[in-house]
């Protein structure tokens, strides 16, 4: 639930959320506005951005890959991922988030052939940027300590 997102927000100090599974969701983007944060949404992902604390100045943002594009935000027209970008004083960030569907390991080579296709993307969305972030599902992490899960009952796992 939103409340509950709020909350483990809120408590983490977090600037950024990357969601997974929001295609359900009808989070309204004026309420989340009013509370201080921004949604993007993308199938399967979504990015919500705390505007106080990102200090997102959207004149300022430009993207390294074509300086023409003045926009924070990128979808993948293939694949359930997404990113936003910013500057910092650190130079150009970006953040993406991306779902992969459960059981790569027991996946057909064409089907692991699109994990790796997706991945690819995200690679090359990623390489001009001086910083890069990229969320994605515990079931390809490679130790249990790399998972964190939040439960509807609220319990971490």
């Amino acid at each position: 639930t939103l409340p509950m997102i709020l909350g483990f927000a809120s408590e983490t100090n977090a600037d950024i959320l990357l969601l997974q599974d929001t295609e359900n969701l009808h989070w309204s983007p004026d309420k989340l506005l009013q509370k201080g944060w921004l949604i993007h949404r993308h199938k399967r992902v979504a990015i919500m951005v705390k505007i106080a604390s990102a200090n997102i100045d959207r004149t300022k943002y430009m993207d390294p890959k074509d300086p023409t594009n003045t926009s924070m935000l990128w979808t993948s027209s293939s694949y359930d991922s997404m990113a936003i970008a910013m500057e910092t004083t650190q130079g150009p960030l970006l953040v993406a988030c991306a779902y992969l569907p459960p059981g790569i390991d027991a996946m057909t080579n064409e089907e692991k052939a699109q994990a790796r296709a997706q991945h690819a993307e995200l690679i090359s969305l990623a390489r001009p940027y001086t910083h890069a972030i990229l969320g994605m599902d515990a079931n390809e992490t490679t130790h249990t300590k790399g998972r964190i899960q939040h439960r509807k009952d609220g319990a971490t796992h």
